[in-house]
């Protein structure tokens, strides 16, 4: 919508009112974005005052009052705004660009705040770093949205902390929490799990820790052991072929060792 003639007849009458030698007029239409709602807004203005406003909720065109524009201004939007409410197509431009905007926020919404991502996590515990420090477990769970998440530790199926700290946000729309257990006191053969509960899971996250070789260890151990009893294998098998060549005996040509 490009009220011209009307925007120029402001633009005209004003100049005539300040001193200086440039005048801005602007049409400014935007939405802002709340929690599954969103407001539409309309407004002319000259040098940044407000001089026509649309209201949504009361579905009319407003100019602005004596405290907001001076005489001039207000006399002018004020044809305005009663050129722009004597024309149904206006409002109900308006209208269309409302429910525009809702279905905007809607989308985006979906796509942004109500967007749902799993987390990841590991249990580990650290290496000391200085002697006579508090050895500590620790549950690293990252990459989640939103932010809100409970971390718990378990002991052998008894919990013992739940932790309700907000998580910190990583910087690409997702959080992080590093939860911490005292491991003073524990004994060998001790489980203690990780327990994460997040609106993106169907079902509870759990890690399990003991003392021992981690998953990895197990892993690299497995596959060492794999290697050594293949070249084993291949050691034997090799051994026993030149042992039966060597049993095969020697055959000597007729005549060969004659000159010898």
């Amino acid at each position: 919508m490009r009220q011209c003639v009307n925007l120029l007849w402001l633009l005209l009458c004003c100049s005539g009112w300040y001193t200086g030698s440039g005048f801005v007029v602007q049409e400014i239409t935007g939405c802002t974005f709340e929690k599954e709602n969103a407001t539409f807004y309309y407004y002319m203005t000259f040098n940044r005052l407000t001089a026509v406003q649309y209201i949504p909720t009361e579905k009319i065109f407003i100019h602005c009052n004596e405290y907001q524009c001076i005489d001039e201004i207000r006399m002018v939007a004020t044809n305005i705004t009663v050129k722009l409410n004597s024309k149904p197509g206006m409002v109900s431009r308006m209208q269309q660009e409302e429910s525009k905007c809702q279905a905007q926020v809607n989308e985006f919404w979906e796509r942004t705040v109500e967007r749902r991502v799993q987390p990841s996590m590991k249990v580990f515990l650290p290496d000391t770093v200085f002697e006579g420090s508090i050895p500590q477990l620790v549950c690293h769970v990252w990459g989640f949205y939103p932010a809100e998440i409970v971390v718990s530790w378990f002991l052998n199926d008894t919990i013992l902390v739940r932790n309700y700290t907000n998580a910190v946000p990583v910087g690409d729309w997702t959080y992080q929490i590093v939860a911490l257990l005292d491991m003073r006191g524990s004994m060998p053969g001790n489980k203690y799990t990780c327990v994460v509960k997040h609106s993106s899971l169907q079902d509870l996250m759990t890690e399990d820790w003991s003392y021992g070789l981690t998953s990895s260890q197990i892993i690299k151990i497995s596959i060492s052991t794999l290697v050594l009893i293949l070249g084993l294998i291949t050691l034997i098998a090799a051994f026993v072929s030149w042992r039966n060549a060597k049993k095969s005996g020697y055959i000597p040509i007729p005549g060969y060792n004659e000159g010898n």
